[in-house]
């Protein structure tokens, strides 16, 4: 199912979360953003979706498979290897569906399959290069067009070090780092996706942009301050 939704969608865009209108009194406010964190799905959906409504299902997967697909391609840093796990992702949301709690948000469950994807993965290759890509590949191209031989060196020289800085980060140091700076996930959904405290989380976190800012200060600005 998933893998014929995947070649369906052929660059198709995903529909963004809709959002309240802005006359909208708080409570209203507050529903969006339970929809926005589950992919627009309101509870009724969500309790349609756990019972395994197969339309419901392929709506999750429209709505939500980008994003996947980049946390995964930027764990792993290789696009094909990411479709596999995506699909994968999908397969097994399809079979766990009914250890899902609709009055939860989707997304930490998704992210915490996803995850754990991922935890299989790197278990049973620890010998894969495992990376994060700072800029975007397309875009890099497009400016680099425009940019002088010194810059496009001093560009090429950040990148590759931003890269080697965070394969040496551990899984999880990098894991929290794509899901905050990424996905935009909140410290409580990054620790429902990881299976750990919030606190830890943070801790992860913030002890991940110390290395970083260490490891990267030969092009932090002159202030001071890393990426």
């Amino acid at each position: 199912m998933f893998a014929s939704l995947y070649r369906a969608r052929s660059g198709a865009s995903v529909n963004s979360d809709p959002e309240s209108n802005s006359h909208a009194p708080a409570r209203r406010s507050i529903a969006s953003a339970e929809r926005a964190s589950s992919f627009g799905f309101e509870l009724a959906e969500r309790r349609a979706l756990a019972s395994g409504e197969p339309e419901l299902l392929g709506q999750l997967f429209d709505r939500s498979f980008e994003r996947v697909h980049a946390y995964l391609a930027r764990m792993v840093n290789d696009p094909h290897v990411a479709e596999d796990l995506a699909q994968e992702t999908f397969l097994r949301v399809q079979r766990g569906l009914k250890t899902y709690r609709p009055e939860l948000a989707l997304r930490p469950w998704l992210f915490t399959v996803a995850s754990n994807v991922l935890r299989d993965h790197f278990a049973a290759r620890r010998s894969a290069t495992v990376g994060l890509d700072d800029v975007d590949a397309d875009a890099s191209e497009l400016t680099a067009a425009q940019e002088g031989p010194v810059v496009r060196v001093e560009r090429g020289e950040r990148a590759l070090a931003t890269r080697q800085a965070l394969q040496s980060l551990s899984e999880q140091a990098r894991a929290v780092l794509v899901l905050r700076h990424y996905e935009a996930l909140s410290f409580p959904e990054i620790a429902a996706a990881l299976r750990i405290s919030e606190d830890t989380a943070r801790q992860r976190h913030v002890r991940a942009l110390q290395r970083l800012r260490v490891l990267l200060a030969d092009f932090a600005p002159d202030s001071g301050g890393a990426a």
